[in-house]
């Protein structure tokens, strides 16, 4: 008996070990994750800017087009 209570106790040791580095292990995760979703919300943020832009740019060339309707017209 005195040989299974030892052998129980080490396996119980080593468990104990690994549950602390599967802890650590989940905290370093844990921490990539929040690392990921902060990149993710910048990039829906410069998507966001990306979109307006393009908005913008899109109705520059509209306005130059017609001014360049307008002069050639004129011309």
């Amino acid at each position: 008996m005195g040989a299974s209570s030892a052998a129980m106790r080490a396996r119980i040791a080593e468990l104990e070990g690994e549950s602390g580095g599967l802890h650590e292990e989940q905290g370093r995760l844990n921490g990539r994750i929040a690392e990921l979703e902060a990149e993710n919300e910048r990039i829906r943020h410069l998507q966001t800017e990306n979109d307006q832009l393009v908005g913008r740019h899109s109705a520059l060339a509209d306005e130059l087009r017609a001014m360049l309707e307008r002069m050639e017209q004129g011309a």
